[in-house]
């Protein structure tokens, strides 16, 4: 299932800690207070709650899945990044360094070889009524 990536803004990412859901998790900068420690992260993309009410259960599915263990140290942030992929079936992206989405080669592929199909078509079109 593809998702584009507009969609996304209708869908927020959940933030587990520890099994806890964080609430108000939004796209863009989300400050959770912890005591200095390990903690066990998961975090996800929400699916589309509505779309299961048109007839698009796929779409309402969470996807995006990915854990890590992140180290809070005493009087220290820990800035983390996290990246929905392209397509649903891949993990998410989390790491301490901004992230590209997962799944962009595989978009670059496809929309290539979409790109490809379309000039043939429009070469076989305009062949066709110039009389080639």
């Amino acid at each position: 299932m593809y998702l584009p990536v507009d969609l996304l803004a209708f869908a927020a990412p959940r933030i587990f800690v520890n099994g806890q859901e964080v609430p108000d998790a939004g796209w863009g900068d989300t400050f959770i207070p912890l005591a200095p420690g390990i903690y066990r992260v998961r975090v996800c993309t929400a699916g589309l709650r509505w779309a299961k009410f048109i007839g698009l259960q796929r779409l309402s599915d969470d996807f995006g899945f990915t854990d890590a263990f992140l180290p809070v140290p005493h009087d220290h942030n820990t800035r983390t990044y996290y990246r929905s992929p392209i397509v649903a079936m891949l993990p998410g992206a989390l790491d301490p360094r901004p992230q590209k989405s997962p799944g962009m080669l595989w978009f670059y592929i496809v929309a290539s070889i979409f790109a490809v199909f379309v000039g043939f078509m429009a070469y076989a079109v305009i062949a066709n009524l110039a009389g080639w």
